[in-house]
């Protein structure tokens, strides 16, 4: 029986963070830079605009064209998910769910529909490895769980939490070491 493994969308399969600060600065006139982010809630950073607005840019239609995968992310996921039963988990708002699925559909087209699953409490998902950008996300101390390097997660000190920076490296710690447990 294949252990169930659970990946996050954004910010560990593919960089929505810099696409949205992009769009952002387009929009706003303004000079964010991605790698200036140390939080995960980052709307401090955006002055010109509120919260809300910075979600709004998510429910624009052409928005999601512009966000695009990480270095490594198809092969491996093909890799994973030949080797797991793999799922793809993410919190989405269902204004941005069409779009943001069709573009991840298109860029990943050998993972299915019914690997995906959209909620915003991922501790209630019961797989036996969980692969995030956002440490809330791993407080499950069941799962083994991976914490995907973003410049909003450094201060993160959890010694059960394995740091990787891709899922090449999720990969490898299964396959090319003694931790195939």
């Amino acid at each position: 029986m294949k252990r169930k493994l659970a990946v996050d969308i954004d910010n560990t399969i593919w960089d929505l963070v810099s696409s949205w600060i992009e769009y952002y600065n387009n929009k706003y006139d303004d000079n964010v830079k991605a790698s200036n982010i140390t939080k995960y809630a980052f709307f401090d950073l955006t002055k010109k605009a509120t919260k809300e607005e910075m979600f709004d840019i998510l429910c624009v239609d052409d928005f999601w064209s512009t966000v695009n995968p990480y270095r490594y992310s198809e092969e491996y996921l093909r890799k994973l998910n030949k080797e797991f039963d793999l799922y793809i988990v993410t919190s989405t708002s269902y204004k941005t769910s069409r779009k943001k699925f069709e573009r991840f559909f298109e860029l990943f087209p050998f993972l299915d529909e019914h690997q995906l699953i959209i909620t915003h409490h991922k501790e209630i998902i019961d797989v036996d490895i969980i692969v995030d950008d956002c440490p809330i996300n791993l407080t499950n101390t069941d799962h083994i769980r991976f914490l995907i390097n973003q410049s909003y997660n450094k201060s993160v000190k959890d010694e059960s939490i394995i740091r990787v920076n891709d899922l090449r490296e999720v990969y490898y710690y299964f396959f090319n070491t003694n931790n195939n447990k």
